[in-house]
């Protein structure tokens, strides 16, 4: 199953692309977001993150800082290219499935106060959930139905600066504290 995140337009885009992902290219995007001159690397999967403290990411991480972050085995990400307000997608699939997808995006938030995230998350269906502390400016937790039916998806949402970090899992679910690891290694905390 396919969960869609980020906003209405974006999340349908996404959902889309997604889609029509049939194997992971381990190409990250390594420019900041809008640098659509630069389509990223070739494939190198030990290329790190980048990130500063307290930043967001501006490409995807690698699967095995991925996989360092939530104590899961991820293969290469599939990456989405910026559209609308998503800035960064990235898709990890596990080798056995036994962790299903996990899906990674950056959008604008502009404007988005951390007292609305609960509203945002709420606007995606989440039902549930609770504050995580310690990371960005604000995070929330909570389930969020998959698309298509089926079980709830555990969601993290971090909010840093104007940047919008949602953290998705759909398949059999990640543990907060794996999950929280994933938005640390996004926010550079």
């Amino acid at each position: 199953m396919r969960r869609a995140v980020g906003t209405a337009l974006g999340s349908a885009a996404l959902v889309m692309v997604l889609g029509g992902c049939g194997s992971s290219t381990g190409a990250s995007p390594t420019g900041a977001a809008g640098d659509s001159g630069n389509s990223g690397n070739s494939g190198n999967s030990g290329t790190p993150v980048t990130v500063a403290p307290s930043l967001v990411a501006t490409s995807c991480p690698s699967a095995s800082a991925l996989s360092s972050a939530s104590d899961v085995t991820w293969l290469d990400p599939n990456v989405v290219d910026p559209h609308g307000a998503v800035l960064l997608g990235c898709a990890y699939n596990s080798p056995d499935d036994t962790a299903g997808t996990l899906y990674v995006t950056v959008e604008s938030a502009h404007g988005l106060a951390a007292s609305a995230l609960r509203t945002r998350a709420a606007h995606d269906g989440a039902t549930g959930g609770s504050d995580v502390s310690g990371l960005g400016d604000a995070a929330y937790l909570a389930s969020v139905p998959a698309s298509g039916g089926g079980a709830p998806e555990p969601t993290l949402y971090v909010l840093v600066g104007d940047k919008l970090v949602t953290v998705a899992n759909s398949g059999p679910p990640l543990s907060e504290v794996q999950l929280a690891g994933v938005g640390h290694l996004m926010v550079g905390s």
